[in-house]
């Protein structure tokens, strides 16, 4: 008798228990969905930065602001870009959902793969020798990967979902991150090798040639203009090579079907 009356509460616990159980799974997801992804945070990371780093080398160096007219094109094409980031990234944090979590963890490796390649090019570039073959193979190949590796994404972030919206999306996040990495590279390769960029030849050559007479402000003001223009390329091309990867992948699927009928 004192079994069958204990039986009844330990059903009535088990169904209590399942319940609470599956609820707290349910929370977990929820939480780990509505969780930031590591894109995101080294994003705006990388954002304040970029800030940093351009505040302080125009404090350091007031004279890459001159000409005035120069200075306010500058730094307006400067300010333009980091603030279509800063909306792209708002419409990340604002969208959470299980699709762009996977596509932030996936922009993020294909932009630390993207700004491994640029960072090849720019030591190549900068403090390579330009005579030898081997470091103008080194410097075209790294390119052409670099600009390569979006469309690569695309394609990718197409055969995921099957749609051409996520292959522009990874294109798209994965450039935001590699243009924000490769500024910061380019940045940080001038402080450290300021001394070589200084008996460049070329550099000392333009820095005749612009007017100037400050040649530390001209080379760390040319560093800030290719990292703005990198900036650029991530954003442009990212976008526009991921879309044209999930168009390819479409295509090629379609093709596929048509033989297979």
């Amino acid at each position: 008798m004192a079994i069958y009356t204990i039986l009844p509460p330990l059903r009535r616990f088990n169904v209590i228990f399942a319940f609470q159980l599956k609820g707290m799974r349910k929370s977990d997801d929820m939480t780990s969905d509505s969780t930031y992804p590591p894109l995101q945070k080294s994003l705006i990371i990388g954002i304040v930065l970029c800030l940093l780093v351009t505040g302080y080398s125009l404090l350091r160096y007031p004279a890459i602001l001159i000409p005035l007219r120069t200075g306010i094109l500058f730094t307006s094409v400067f300010f333009l870009v980091l603030v279509c980031y800063v909306l792209i990234i708002w419409r990340v944090f604002y969208h959470r959902t299980a699709e762009s979590a996977w596509l932030a963890r996936s922009s993020l490796g294909w932009g630390l793969l993207i700004s491994l390649f640029w960072f090849i090019e720019i030591v190549a570039g900068n403090l390579g020798n330009p005579g030898k073959i081997a470091v103008q193979l080194t410097y075209f190949g790294a390119s052409g990967v670099a600009f390569l590796l979006p469309l690569l994404a695309g394609i990718w972030g197409a055969k995921h979902s099957g749609s051409m919206r996520t292959g522009a999306l990874v294109g798209l996040y994965s450039g935001l991150m590699s243009g924000l990495l490769t500024f910061l590279i380019l940045m940080v390769v001038t402080y450290l090798f300021l001394n070589t960029f200084l008996q460049d030849p070329e550099n000392i050559l333009q820095s005749q040639m612009s007017g100037t007479t400050n040649l530390t402000a001209f080379v760390v003001g040319d560093s800030l203009a290719g990292g703005i223009g990198h900036l650029m390329i991530g954003l442009v091309l990212g976008i526009g090579l991921g879309a044209i990867g999930g168009v390819i992948y479409k295509i090629t699927t379609y093709w596929k079907r048509n033989e297979k009928i």
